[in-house]
């Protein structure tokens, strides 16, 4: 599989299974390391190349003088070589202008070599323009040099210099390619990887929302139950034991019924691979007999109203209006005291709207109505609410309290 980047073609996959075992141990080197190969090769270099000299015969340009800058030359282009990779456009320029010199005076063709890894160097570590412009100027000084020192006329060794040249900026070409999508890549797999870590820590938070709007619904309406039963139990215990007695019994019914939800609930999030067939139907509309029961067991009478054509919701709507008429109801308990309330449903053509109303009592005190900083009840229903796309209003009404929510007919039934 490949990839264009640039003039070069970058390779995904390897047919050769030796390249990225040479790359992965050229990639360990450091950079010093790499310096003391340079070294190296330059020691090597300007050895074969002096010994080439000395051993080469006649020059056209002889004598002390052509001879030392000859020398020179080749010492020049071989002590740049080790800077090819911490100034690369300097060594290059050093290294092509001794080359040029060297073979311009005789020296042996292959010394284009030398200036072709600065020119690697280049290619490998600036952009496509600039390499470019260093290749035009290093195949025009290589060959016009090869061309003066073989006496202006061009030879076999001097034209496969020209293809070394060549052949070095295309390696560094596809050097630079590679080290660049090698950084995109990385780059997209930090960014998916965040992206990643975002989302789970997105759906933790909302999990744990939910759990705790469970918890909170199911917890708060039986302890509101339970309190005020046994308060009424601890008034009447000496008086009417038979009253206390009916108030145990309703603490009991209640708490076993929380600690039954409690049970599911906990039972589902310790199981991933839970059945949903062996679950219990999620409490619904159809269930609020249940809670205006419990209402009445703690003296709130409920009297429920039904307006429109009952049709099924889904399961999540259900639930979700459910806990706002129990919250509703809690709140009620809770607040008023011993009083009358009405639960009323109304299914509209576009909207489903739910009222919870109370008439107060002796021991009125409306819940807190800021629902940006009131208590979680509030905020669970505004949540369940907003969900859907809904309307939530709270507040008094006469000596009593309301809560109203709608939600959309359109929002509900998707």
């Amino acid at each position: 599989m490949c990839r264009e980047v640039g003039l070069v073609t970058v390779s995904e996959m390897e047919d050769d299974p030796r390249l990225p075992l040479l790359r992965g141990m050229f990639a360990r080197l450091s950079t010093r390391e790499w310096v003391a190969l340079d070294v190296a090769v330059a020691t090597v270099a300007a050895a074969g190349l002096l010994t080439a000299i000395a051993l080469g015969g006649t020059f056209r340009l002889s004598g002390a003088g052509w001879g030392a800058l000859r020398y020179g030359a080749i010492a020049v282009t071989a002590a740049a070589l080790p800077f090819r990779r911490s100034v690369p456009t300097g060594a290059l320029v050093a290294m092509m202008v001794g080359s040029a010199i060297a073979v311009a005076l005789q020296a042996p063709p292959q010394m284009i070599g030398l200036a072709a890894l600065g020119l690697y160097s280049v290619a490998s570590s600036s952009s496509t323009r600039f390499s470019q412009v260093a290749l035009a100027v290093v195949a025009v000084v290589a060959t016009s040099a090869a061309w003066v020192g073989s006496g202006h006329h061009l030879a076999s060794s001097e034209l496969a210099t020209a293809l070394s040249v060549l052949a070095a900026w295309l390696a560094g070409e596809n050097t630079r390619s590679r080290r660049i999508y090698g950084a995109e890549v990385a780059q997209r797999n930090a960014e998916r990887e965040m992206e990643r870590e975002e989302r789970s820590r997105r759906a933790v938070a909302e999990e744990r929302i939910v759990i705790a709007r469970e918890l909170h619904d199911i917890v708060a309406h039986a302890m509101s139950v339970i309190t005020v039963r046994a308060g009424v139990a601890r008034f009447v215990v000496n008086e009417q034991p038979e009253e206390a007695t009916k108030a145990l019994g309703i603490i009991e019914t209640t708490a076993r019924r929380a600690l039954e939800e409690m049970r599911l609930l906990v039972g589902v999030l310790r199981n991933d691979e839970v059945d949903q067939g062996e679950l219990d139907p999620a409490p619904g509309l159809a269930s609020i007999g249940d809670l205006i029961d419990q209402a009445g067991h703690a003296g709130v009478k409920v009297t429920v109203e039904m307006v429109g054509e009952t049709r099924v919701l889904p399961s999540g709507a259900d639930l979700s209006l459910y806990r706002i008429v129990q919250e509703a109801l809690t709140n009620v308990v809770r607040h008023a005291g011993q009083t009358s309330a009405r639960v009323r449903i109304e299914y509209r053509f576009d909207e489903i709207v739910v009222e919870v109303t109370d008439e107060g009592g002796r021991q009125w005190n409306p819940p807190q109505v800021d629902l940006s900083s009131g208590g979680h009840g509030l905020i669970g229903m505004r949540e369940r609410v907003a969900l859907y796309g809904g309307v939530l209003s709270v507040g008094p009404r006469g000596r009593g309290f309301e809560v109203r929510a709608s939600l959309p007919i359109a929002a509900v039934d998707s």
